[in-house]
């Protein structure tokens, strides 16, 4: 896990230095808005779902920018034996390092830290219970639990430029906490310049 976020951190330092222009020459848009939604996966507890985002980019120069977002996530999965979804609302900080923005074809790649509050709730059969985080949930009976998870993130993925001021992005997302609650999301977003 260590080697993970050295590795990242490695990268991050890299290419913030990489992206360093003379006399410190800004771009002339310093900001950009995402939004959009994906497919997500919570591996802990095999989970499918979907996410809803939105991301707020400030560039400190013309290929690296410092990022906040908000999302929430819905997972669901009934058995016979339990029926189980979470709900998830995160908050996240971090930096992207952007290349090729001027092109039809641009990439980006960041990371950075989270924060994240699920709410599950589980519902068993008439007969079986079920332990979950140190919750026993008896036979036909449910319980909620709620974990609040602090971790990181990291992201990949690459835009279509649709005009001068929007593009279409396909992003991976992927993020774990505190509880190893592992979640990957696929997202389409869009993207607008301000």
């Amino acid at each position: 896990m260590k080697k993970i976020i050295l590795t990242a951190a490695f990268f991050m330092v890299t290419f913030a230095l990489m992206a360093q222009t003379p006399y410190g020459n800004v771009t002339q848009r310093n900001y950009n808005i995402k939004t959009g939604f994906g497919i997500a996966f919570l591996s802990t507890e095999s989970m499918w779902g979907y996410s809803l985002n939105s991301e707020y980019n400030h560039f400190v120069n013309k290929n690296l920018s410092l990022f906040s977002g908000v999302g929430v996530m819905h997972f669901r999965e009934d058995t016979p034996e339990l029926l189980k979804n979470a709900q998830v609302e995160m908050l996240e900080l971090g930096i992207n390092a952007h290349f090729l923005q001027n092109e039809s074809l641009s990439f980006h790649i960041g990371g950075g830290g989270n924060l994240r509050y699920f709410h599950w709730g589980l519902a068993t059969s008439p007969t079986r219970t079920h332990e979950f985080d140190g919750t026993i949930v008896p036979m036909g009976d449910k319980r909620t639990v709620n974990q609040f998870t602090a971790g990181y993130s990291l992201n990949a993925g690459f835009g279509l430029m649709l005009n001068d001021n929007m593009r279409l992005l396909f992003q991976e997302h992927l993020q774990n906490g505190s509880k190893q609650n592992l979640t990957w999301d696929s997202r389409i977003l869009l993207m607008i310049k301000i």
